[in-house]
């Protein structure tokens, strides 16, 4: 193993910290003083420790329906299929009754997830004789077809909102064996585009929130700036949430997080930066400045890739303060110096 995967290794603990907040409690302090070999042995450690974290408070229990065929009514009457028994002799009634239940699609992925580090061959073996030790908590919760899980349908409140973290660790271990069985690569094939660009954005954005609060880091919501009364079919027009956007006195900093396999696009035998996240970070900037002071400026800030190092850049406006910057954010160095790269972007709130 080289130098690089561990450092890159480490560092996705370090964000994965950052943009989950159960990680800095002081249950999973340990898991930060420790060296792995390999994502899957991160993965593994920080599931098995969020997952007895749960099992103290009492796995999550939601009201599941079923139909039963019982002697006298529970729940909700069945009544075309009660009258078909009653019509064959049968003394029973369908009912559909609502049982809390712990077999629920967020303690089946949590299952699944551990299931596949449990027969994962980069797993070391302490880990997987913890995960052996959880297990039997799981005997009456069914495992899932790792294709089929419905990620998008899944909803946080306050009764489960500690499954969030775990869900999404366990988001990263059923992709990585849907799309890399073979596991021949160690870096960052354990995230698809879209999961790793999720956390690559939620770990900027916390990273402003905790170290600088008065910069105000939040997403936002941009109005168009476009006359209402006047126009025609604008309520089609998508909505424009920022990944990061910071405030500073009068100044205006929006940040769009991308992670590419791929920084840069060859078009007509030259490289060009992707025109669709310059011409999003254009609109975000133009929307948000109303009154057209030029003091919002815009910046994409892409993980940097091992195949592109690509200079910083900056475009600015004719007849204005503000400007387009892009930056890399190279995530495969020591973390002191990620921090140097984030803490630099704060120097263009002066």
């Amino acid at each position: 193993m080289t130098q690089s995967n561990h450092i890159l290794i480490r560092n996705i603990y370090y964000m994965l910290a950052y943009a989950f907040s159960d990680l800095r409690k002081q249950d999973y302090q340990l898991v930060g003083g420790e060296d792995f070999e390999n994502i899957s042995d991160l993965m593994a450690e920080i599931l098995t420790n969020t997952t007895s974290f749960l099992l103290k408070r009492g796995l999550y229990r939601e009201y599941i329906t079923s139909k039963q065929s019982l002697p006298t009514l529970r729940g909700k009457l069945d009544i075309v299929h009660s009258a078909r028994n009653l019509a064959i002799g049968k003394q029973q009634l369908e009912c559909e009754v609502d049982n809390l239940s712990e077999n629920n699609i967020f303690n089946q992925i949590i299952k699944t997830g551990l299931t596949l580090l449990m027969h994962d061959k980069d797993v070391a073996k302490p880990r997987k004789d913890a995960i052996k030790q959880i297990m039997p908590f799981f005997n009456t919760i069914d495992t899932l077809n790792p294709s089929a899980i419905p990620w998008t349908t899944l909803h946080y409140q306050r009764s489960n909102q500690s499954y969030e973290l775990p869900i999404q660790i366990c988001a990263y271990v059923i992709n990585r064996s849907l799309i890399d069985p073979n596991k021949e690569k160690q870096k960052l094939m354990m995230f698809s585009e879209e999961n790793f660009n999720r956390l690559y954005e939620k770990f900027v954005l916390e990273y402003y929130r905790r170290h600088h609060p008065e910069l105000k880091a939040n997403a936002e919501t941009i109005n168009w700036n476009i006359d209402a009364d006047r126009s025609i079919g604008w309520e089609y027009l998508p909505k424009m949430i920022t990944d990061i956007t910071l405030h500073k006195d009068d100044k205006t900093l929006i940040i769009d997080t991308k992670f590419y396999s791929q920084i840069l696009r060859a078009k007509y035998d030259k490289n060009t930066y992707n025109s669709n996240n310059i011409n999003q970070i254009f609109a975000y900037m133009y929307n948000m400045d109303v009154q057209h002071t030029g003091n919002v400026s815009g910046m994409l800030l892409y993980a940097q890739t091992d195949n592109e190092n690509i200079p910083d850049s900056k475009m600015q406006m004719r007849g204005s303060s503000s400007a387009i910057y892009v930056r890399t954010l190279d995530l495969n160095q020591e973390f002191n110096l990620i921090r140097d790269q984030l803490e630099k972007i704060v120097l263009l709130m002066e």
